[in-house]
């Protein structure tokens, strides 16, 4: 019994070690500033549109939206993991670069405290299985005693083996260049449909990156070509930039049937034929029948009176 002490003295001193370690980690940390922690956050979620490359590290549109989505929920008090699980339901596990706790997956996550028991188990069986060389008949009773340096040093690399399996996985997706094969990548975009490319140009709009938010409207209308909500955000962000060529082509199909896109069109289409020198009150006037209380309303109806 005494012996038995012995072998596992060491291996619960490691593990009390280990434990308040992680405690004095988890206590003692102070909150990092929001950028470093959407920093965290976007390298553990893959970028839709890129090979391999996380959020952290892609500049393409919808990485920077991703990075404001993620801004804008960590303000919201969120949480990384609920900020992770957001992604996760709307682009698919996929999304998560790194290993998550459920499912087959949290044998990555319990390795480590099995390669310590199993390491704890093999001393201790060890202890009782062998013997020295029997020098007399009291000695046959008597199991060797190991030393317990070597059993404090066993102890800790079974510790550190075990510690090394997720963070050898999970460390590529974090850093995110490299990261992971394009499959992932690829099957994660065709997830992407034209209301999520919508969404995402709306988001860069208010960011006031119009250039990312037309690509993203265009990529909407390669997917869905009759969509009236791509067809009149791109209109609008046309207009906005000056480019009224194609504005009339794009919103002209959703200005006739009754839609919820409908009033936004009107007003699209009746700025451009004013900024290309066309008959436009006739277009403005619908568009106040239809939303008298529109934003844009009371500038509509002084720009009609000043005619």
């Amino acid at each position: 019994m005494v012996m038995t002490r012995r072998v596992w003295i060491p291996v619960l001193a490691v593990l009390a070690v280990l434990a308040a370690v992680v405690a004095l980690v988890l206590t003692r940390q102070p909150t990092p500033p929001l950028s470093t922690r959407v920093d965290r956050v976007a390298k553990t979620l893959r970028c839709p549109a890129c090979n391999g490359e996380s959020v952290a590290a892609s500049d393409t549109p919808i990485a920077r939206s991703m990075r404001s989505e993620i801004t804008l929920q960590l303000r919201k008090g969120r949480s990384p993991d609920q900020v992770r699980q957001w992604f996760v339901a709307r682009y698919g596990a996929d999304i998560v670069t790194t290993p998550s706790t459920r499912g087959p997956e949290l044998l990555l996550w319990a390795l480590p405290a099995g390669v310590l028991l199993a390491g704890g188990l093999v001393l201790l069986v060890r202890s009782r299985g062998h013997r020295p060389h029997v020098q007399d008949s009291t000695d046959l009773a008597r199991p060797r005693a190991l030393d317990g340096r070597r059993v404090l040093a066993a102890a800790v690399v079974c510790a550190a083996a075990g510690a090394a399996v997720p963070a050898a996985v999970a460390l590529p997706g974090r850093v995110g260049s490299h990261a992971g094969s394009s499959a992932p990548t690829t099957a994660t975009a065709d997830r992407l449909g034209p209301a999520d490319w919508v969404r995402l140009g709306r988001s860069l709009d208010r960011r006031g990156d119009q250039p990312g938010a037309e690509h993203a409207y265009r990529q909407a209308l390669a997917l869905a070509p009759h969509s009236a909500a791509a067809r009149t955000r791109l209109a609008f962000d046309l207009l906005r930039r000056g480019h009224l060529s194609s504005v009339e082509r794009l919103v002209r199909p959703v200005t006739g049937p009754p839609g919820r896109y409908r009033p936004l069109a009107l007003l699209v289409l009746g700025l451009a034929q004013r900024g290309r020198g066309e008959p436009f009150v006739a277009t403005l006037h619908r568009f106040l029948q239809l939303a008298p209380d529109h934003p844009a309303a009371p500038q509509v109806r002084r720009l009609l009176r000043s005619r």
